[in-house]
C-alpha cells in the first residue's frame, strides 16, 4: 500500500496539478503513439478542422480500452496508480479521455476551466472531486503545444475569472478570432 507524500499532495492541492516524471515505460508509449495514430487516421479531416485549438479530440471510452490493449494498460498503469496514491486518490476511477494531437504550430489551446461542479457548495472547498491524467507521448514545449495552466486559479481569482470566457465554442475551437483574450498569454501562467 503506497502511503500519501504530504508534501506532493500540499503542491498538488496548492498549485492544481502536479507533475509526475517518465511514469509510462517506452515499450507502451510507443504501442500507444501506434494506437494514437491508427485512431487519427480514421477521422475525417473536418474533425481536424473543427478542433484547431484543442488538436483531435477523440473520445476514449471503455469501448476503446477493451479494444485496444495498450489504452487498458494506460488506465490501469501501476505507477499511475502509485502515484495517484501519493496524492490521497486511494481508489481513483476512469470515467473517460481524450487522444488529443496537436499539429506543430497549431494554434493555442484557449483558457478554460475543466470544473464542472461550480454550483455544488463542494467547490468551495479545497478538497478535490475530480483530476484528470495527462500523458505526453513526445517531448513537450511551449513551442511544440505543453499544457499552459495557471497555478492556483482553482483557489484564488485571476483577472481571467472575470472576463466571462466561453468553455469550448465553435468559434475558440476553430481560431476564428486570434486576438481573443482566451488565446492570449495571461499573468502568472
Amino acid at each position: 500500500m503506497t502511503t500519501v507524500d504530504t508534501e506532493k499532495q500540499q503542491r498538488f492541492l496548492t498549485d492544481g496539478f502536479f507533475l509526475f516524471e517518465n511514469v509510462l515505460d517506452p515499450q507502451l508509449i510507443t504501442k500507444l503513439n501506434n494506437i494514437s495514430e491508427e485512431v487519427l487516421a480514421r477521422q475525417e479531416q473536418t474533425h481536424f478542422e473543427e478542433q484547431r485549438t484543442t488538436g483531435s479530440m477523440v473520445l476514449i471510452n471503455w469501448d476503446m480500452v477493451y479494444q485496444y490493449s495498450g489504452i487498458a494498460k494506460l488506465v490501469a498503469h501501476p505507477k499511475m496508480i502509485k502515484a495517484l496514491a501519493e496524492l490521497g486518490f486511494s481508489h481513483p476511477k476512469f470515467g473517460h479521455g481524450h487522444i488529443i494531437s496537436k499539429p506543430p504550430h497549431s494554434p493555442p489551446l484557449f483558457w478554460h476551466e475543466d470544473g464542472r461542479f461550480w454550483d455544488d457548495p463542494v467547490s468551495y472547498t479545497t478538497q478535490p472531486i475530480q483530476c484528470f491524467l495527462m500523458y505526453y507521448l513526445t517531448n513537450t514545449s511551449p513551442e511544440n503545444g505543453c499544457l499552459r495552466v495557471i497555478p492556483s486559479s482553482h483557489l484564488k481569482r485571476h483577472s481571467l475569472h472575470d472576463q466571462s470566457l466561453p468553455r469550448h465554442t465553435d468559434e475558440l475551437r476553430t481560431y476564428a478570432d486570434p486576438d481573443n483574450v482566451a488565446f492570449q498569454q495571461a499573468k502568472g501562467e
